[in-house]
């Protein structure tokens, strides 16, 4: 689906099927010797049965915006789902089951699908998140730089230095 149909997926990895695999029992025209084969290939990915069965949206990964977003505290699955809880429940539709299977996918491929339904929402969220994060470790560590007045006014109106 990913190569032939250019849907942007998580790594098959990542997606497993709704239920363990105790509890989906074997399936029925199984072999023997094949059984383990066979219950892996027939625990269909729950996901892909709902993104083909379409309850779930497909986005092509031509239309993705990719974002780095850092590993900075404030900036996890955990925060980002409450962001999405509070402001943007819609993004729901395009990502994996969200108790069972979204603990389980990476990071990077949630926030670009993210960044993708949502543009600057999202991406000026996260923005604010490491805005904040720089603030506090500037705060916490005592980085702020104070500067004499005039040493600042030499500093800003030099060309020798990049100043953005």
């Amino acid at each position: 689906m990913a190569t032939d149909c250019g849907v942007f997926l998580p790594p098959y990895d990542n997606v497993t099927s709704k239920y363990p695999l105790a509890q989906r029992g074997a399936p029925p025209r199984c072999p023997g010797p094949f059984l383990n084969i066979c219950l892996n290939l027939s625990s269909v990915v729950y996901f892909l049965k709902e993104l083909m069965g379409g309850k779930k949206k497909m986005l092509t990964t031509a239309k993705i915006r990719t974002i780095h977003v850092p590993q900075y505290e404030g900036l996890g699955i955990k925060e980002i789902r409450q962001f999405l809880d509070d402001n943007s429940p819609e993004v729901y539709e395009y990502l994996p089951e969200a108790n069972i299977e979204l603990p389980k996918t990476p990071k990077q491929w949630i926030v670009n699908t993210c960044a993708t339904v949502l543009k600057e929402d999202f991406t000026d969220w996260v923005q604010l998140q490491v805005k904040a994060r720089h603030e506090r470790v500037m705060e916490q560590k005592d980085l702020a730089i104070v500067m004499d007045p005039e040493m600042a006014a030499i500093f800003n109106s030099s060309t020798a230095v990049s100043s953005k």
